[in-house]
């Protein structure tokens, strides 16, 4: 839960974030409680194919059952930073 609350923190001096940790069926559980959000920020491995059959995919369900849009960012998004040293510094300057 600390790290959850360490990657929204940048982005709290700007925006009204809520971070929460969920017990169930996480595309269930985050289309539930997207009705009392405005937006769902949701990471995807990018699977296609016969991966994405076998494993299914949770941003998919979780667009199809929200109730509010959905952002879906890779979930490595360390092709977004230009370097450490801007993490370390303004972090609105951190991405490309």
């Amino acid at each position: 839960y600390e790290r959850l609350g360490a990657l929204a923190e940048p982005l709290e001096e700007d925006l009204d974030v809520t971070t929460k940790v969920l017990a169930g069926r996480a595309a269930k559980e985050v289309a539930r409680r997207s009705k009392h959000a405005d937006l769902v920020v949701i990471p995807t491995h990018g699977h296609t194919g016969l991966d994405r059959a076998l494993l299914g995919s949770v941003a998919e369900s979780v667009i199809r059952r929200s109730a509010c849009p959905v952002m879906v960012l890779p979930a490595d998004r360390s092709h977004f930073l230009r370097d450490e040293e801007e993490i370390a510094g303004d972090s609105t300057e951190a991405y490309a």
